[in-house]
């Protein structure tokens, strides 16, 4: 994988972080469904997600990464729990879900520090509290709301394209797995925010184009 797939596998982790956080806040808002599913879920995520980056990065040097102890936690999260069940796993126990978002903190960071020398340099860790399905939930967004609002922001994105008007057909670009299909230098649409945006799978302009793909939900 290059730094930019991997970095991928950085960001689903932190953004398993965002949910717990999310949840630290808004748990009386969402009350209505399993929280307890809904941080195991985001649990799994995360530790399936950053052992891909070490696997990866260090492969058959698990032994000897795994002398950090907070690395060595990670692989025990992933390899006795969430990978598949072992009989001997045991449980951590927390005193709240800002427990377990803090451990997760600290963890995503252990681990992009440990592949510092694999990842791009544009990439950080700024985390936020927010998850986009349950942000739903909580501030009771419907699909018809949601409709609404794009409708107010986005005029006319319903509308048919005139016959008559010239159109091109571009890839669409949806995953970093997609890089592996696209020729290089050829040109791709990305769907950002309900926005259309056009790219050349350039250097400098590649960059700015992953950090925008994976800054966004």
């Amino acid at each position: 994988m290059n730094k930019w797939e991997l970095a991928r596998y950085i960001i689903d982790g932190k953004k398993s972080v965002d949910t717990v956080l999310f949840l630290v806040e808004n748990g009386s808002k969402v009350s209505n469904i399993d929280i307890r599913q809904e941080v195991n879920d985001a649990k799994q995520k995360f530790y399936v997600s950053i052992c891909v980056v070490m696997d990866k990065c260090f492969p058959r040097k698990k032994k000897t990464i795994c002398s950090n102890l907070i690395i060595s936690a990670i692989y025990y999260e992933r390899d006795k729990n969430f990978a598949h069940k072992d009989d001997n796993y045991t449980a951590k126990e927390y005193a709240s879900l800002q427990e377990i978002a803090d451990e997760m903190i600290e963890q995503i960071r252990a681990v992009k520090e440990l592949c510092s020398e694999f990842l791009p340099q544009e990439l950080s860790l700024d985390f936020v509290a927010f998850d986009s399905k349950l942000f739903r939930i909580a501030n009771g967004i419907t699909k018809d709301i949601e409709e609404e609002v794009l409708n107010i922001k986005h005029p006319g994105r319903n509308r048919a394209i005139p016959t008559d008007v010239p159109t091109k057909e571009y890839k669409i670009f949806y995953d970093t797995e997609d890089i592996k299909k696209i020729r290089l230098f050829s040109k791709l649409v990305c769907v950002w925010k309900k926005l259309c945006n056009i790219y050349r799978m350039e250097s400098l302009e590649l960059t700015f184009f992953m950090e925008q793909i994976f800054g966004c939900r």
